[in-house]
């Protein structure tokens, strides 16, 4: 019979995997946000790099099987903290893709990442949380996706107040300055600023896994009936 977790437990795995959903959304919107700014950095269409938004849901089935295949193995808690550092990682890096290729394979692995944080993360969530209470809870875990939107949307408007004046810059010293517009594009610095500000919240959200969720969520802990 499962061991009943405890109330700072459920809490516990309940703000992190709420989390982990909030992160995977916030940089896939910011992507589908930024479509037309990259286009213009790699000097591709829009339909060029919405192809990036396809590749990154195919490869979350891929994520999800790999990663489940781990936490059946191992316990919850690692593999999902490692898949947390690994789309961390991948998210920083793709601000600061070279070219088309490397962007695309950046989305793909960031897919595997986002796959691998859904399927483990609310399965952490609904083994500690009370039978009672699981469909209530998976309707609130699924909010962290609405958020993680929400949260794109309102730091690239804040972003772009602050990157609009060195655009225009930019734009009157293009013949005076040759080559500013690729050297100094606002893409070029307000995406690293996003993404380190994604990173942020993933070290506070790995820190609190660590230090809260108890050492017990290993795969002999099964979902039970009500």
């Amino acid at each position: 019979m499962p061991s009943v977790s405890s109330a700072s437990d459920q809490r516990a795995a309940l703000i992190a995997g709420f989390l982990g959903w909030t992160l995977d959304a916030f940089d896939f919107f910011l992507v589908i946000f930024c479509l037309t700014a990259i286009g213009h950095e790699f000097g591709k269409s829009d339909a060029e790099i919405a192809l990036s938004v396809t590749v990154t849901l195919a490869f979350r089935p891929v994520g999800a099987f790999l990663f489940g295949l781990i936490a059946d193995r191992y316990g919850r808690r690692l593999p999902l903290m490692i898949d947390l550092v690994f789309y961390s990682i991948v998210e920083v890096l793709t601000g600061f893709a070279p070219n088309y290729t490397v962007f695309l394979v950046l989305r793909a692995l960031f897919g595997i990442g986002m796959g691998g944080e859904w399927g483990v993360g609310a399965t952490l969530v609904m083994e500690k949380a009370p039978p009672r209470l699981r469909g209530l809870l998976s309707g609130f875990l699924q909010q962290g996706y609405a958020l993680g939107y929400l949260l794109a949307e309102v730091i690239l408007h804040f972003v772009r107040i602050f990157t609009e004046p060195a655009a225009a810059w930019v734009a009157q010293n293009e013949q005076i300055i040759p080559g500013i517009q690729t050297s100094v594009s606002p893409l070029k610095y307000a995406v690293p600023q996003i993404l380190g500000f994604v990173v942020l919240l993933a070290v506070w959200y790995a820190l609190l896994r660590w230090l809260y969720l108890e050492p017990s969520d290993n795969s002999s802990t099964r979902l039970t009936n009500p």
